[in-house]
């Protein structure tokens, strides 16, 4: 994003960036602001339809915490509609739980635009809170909170349940390349497969999605409950 997100103080911009710019261009009722310490933020009323048909309005706040956009945006429900307990999927700090941070390259991969931030996980989330207010269940379903939530994600991308298994996945993604006989080997899944006719783009998929750090922490929730 271009450098300078800030406003002076008769409301002018310095500049507006070219993505912020779209996004009001899109959603005609957001506004930007200036928030603590300069941080650029972004907030309005986000219009939930299904079917062409009204189901809600949220009053939304987007901060844009830097470097963006490597750090994914924080969003706020600000009316008080959503109760802000977890199992609203409501984060300690009050932000919404859009997904697993492992996930992020499903839901909003570095490139994507702002635009397709809120079009896509941020509208998600909230179709999915108007809906679970009508009917009181979740219209994708839900993962459980914290670090069973996580391993969860891991789980379902590699068609695992074995916590044994997907921590194998997980330590071989960690490798910075896999040797050949090693893919000759029988998957580490049980399958009695080679490795590179079974597993192996599932991790490479992981492998090149997750940073190095965040997938041996994902290893250290996983010995934790085994």
């Amino acid at each position: 994003m271009e450098a300078a997100l800030t406003m002076t103080e008769d409301g002018s911009d310095e500049p507006l960036s070219s993505e912020i710019r779209a996004l009001l261009g899109h959603y005609p009722s957001f506004e930007h602001i200036m928030g603590d310490d300069g941080l650029a933020v972004v907030q309005g009323d986000l219009e939930i339809l299904a079917d062409g048909r009204f189901i809600d309005t949220f009053s939304i706040r987007i901060e844009l915490l830097p470097p963006y956009p490597e750090v994914v945006p924080k969003v706020y429900e600000t009316a008080g509609k959503i109760p802000r307990i977890a199992d609203r999927h409501i984060n300690p700090d009050g932000s919404a739980c859009l997904f697993v941070p492992d996930a992020r390259w499903k839901h909003w991969p570095v490139g994507r635009s702002l635009v397709e931030f809120v079009s896509s996980p941020v509208y998600y989330f909230f179709l999915s809170q108007a809906f679970f207010e009508l009917e009181g269940k979740w219209l994708f379903g839900e993962r459980p909170h914290g670090d069973d939530g996580v391993i969860d994600y891991y789980k379902e991308e590699l068609g695992l349940e074995k916590l044994d298994h997907v921590y194998q996945c997980i330590e071989l993604a960690t490798i910075p390349s896999i040797t050949q006989s090693k893919l000759r080997a029988p998957c580490v899944c049980g399958s009695n497969m080679p490795l590179e006719s079974c597993h192996s783009s599932q991790i490479d998929r992981i492998a090149n999605s997750v940073p190095y750090q965040r997938l041996l922490e994902v290893m250290g929730m996983i010995r934790r409950q085994q």
